[in-house]
């Protein structure tokens, strides 16, 4: 009990809310009559999805240890559901380079602070159907995570149908210690493909 409350406190979790929105665009433009991307649209509850993220993830881990991964250009649209986030917890970009700069650019701000941070990243963009049972799931993968800190983990849900136009992950069963945790290895990552690969 005591080593888990000592690794809680290494716990970081990074919003990465830098996307433009592109694919949604029209409905985005429909709610909200602007060109803001969804992360910042109150699509449902009320509240933005960045809001929501927010929300959600202060669960698991601290207000003091989350980072918000923005874009300079979105500062009219981010500046409400940001306000009182102290501006060494933003990222702020001044263009969208990705993601991979964006998790780059924000671990390297965190191991500075804290060389034994367990870093979480979360898509500010997502909604799901119980808040509570997401967040034990990252709990979990939070624990593996600081057992096995060589590791990179992905929390992930089987597909329930074939969706060509997103990417996937094949999975396949875990060698070693970590096959008895239940968790599975990352195979492969297949790019969007057509319907007929995607089945």
């Amino acid at each position: 009990m005591q080593i888990r409350k000592a690794t809680r406190k290494h716990r970081w979790g990074v919003i990465l809310a830098g996307g433009e929105g592109v694919r949604l665009r029209n409905l985005t433009r429909l709610v909200s009559g602007d060109d803001r991307p969804k992360q910042f649209c109150r699509l449902i509850g009320g509240r933005t999805l960045l809001a929501q993220t927010r929300q959600r993830i202060r669960r698991t881990i601290a207000t003091e240890k989350t980072l918000y991964v923005v874009l300079e250009s979105h500062k009219p649209f981010f500046s409400n559901d940001l306000r009182g986030v102290h501006a060494s917890r933003r990222v702020v970009q001044p263009a969208n380079r990705g993601t991979l700069a964006a998790v780059l650019a924000s671990l390297l701000r965190i191991v500075r602070e804290d060389p034994f941070a367990t870093i979480a990243f979360f898509p500010s963009d997502h909604d799901y159907n119980d808040d509570r049972k997401f967040m034990a799931g990252v709990d979990l993968a939070f624990g593996s995570a600081e057992i096995n800190r060589d590791s990179v983990i992905l929390l992930a849900v089987p597909a329930k149908h074939a969706e060509p136009g997103y990417g996937w992950i094949e999975a396949e069963a875990a060698h070693s210690e970590v096959s008895s945790s239940g968790h599975l290895r990352v195979k492969k990552f297949w790019e969007k493909r057509f319907t007929e690969v995607a089945s």
